[in-house]
């Protein structure tokens, strides 16, 4: 271990240039921003080296990094009054679902904490043959604005 934290990363072999925040690293991993020139992945680091780091006050200059949210492949399978709405998230988050008549929503479903990347979430007590305006949210990342229509109620 050297005194110079980015050469202990460098030596272990987990730096990689910080240019690659913007590009695709593993969100499924924390990583650790040390200066401007380089990141590193805080799960592979050794733990003796970043505890080594704390205890020295080296580690004042780092930040963990929190990677963007990409919410892709939303989709909305109705009933007459109900929704199943999925969607995926490039890395595991939780699941919320803002809804309404229309695009100011007005009702959103409660914040399932679960953290996972394949998200579904059920919509009840909707009105048969009625356009829905919805969002998804993940890590407080909102969807664009989508729409369904719920089916037709059975006939009795």
């Amino acid at each position: 271990m050297t005194q110079d934290p980015l050469e202990d990363a460098r030596h272990a072999g987990v730096a990689k240039p910080a240019v690659l925040l913007a590009e695709a690293v593993d969100p499924d991993k924390p990583w650790i921003v040390y200066g401007a020139g380089c990141i590193v992945d805080a799960d592979t680091f050794p733990a003796e080296t970043l505890a080594y780091w704390r205890s020295t006050g080296r580690l004042s200059s780092y930040e963990e990094v929190v990677l963007p949210v990409v919410i892709s492949s939303v989709a909305a399978t109705p009933g007459s009054d109900t929704a199943e709405i999925t969607w995926t998230t490039n890395y595991a988050t939780d699941s919320q679902v803002s809804y309404g008549t229309d695009a100011n929503y007005g009702s959103s479903t409660t914040l399932d904490p679960t953290e996972v990347t394949a998200h579904a979430v059920a919509l009840s007590g909707l009105e048969p043959e009625t356009l829905y305006h919805y969002a998804v949210v993940s890590n407080s990342t909102a969807s664009p604005d989508a729409t369904f229509t719920t089916l037709a109620a059975a006939a009795p």
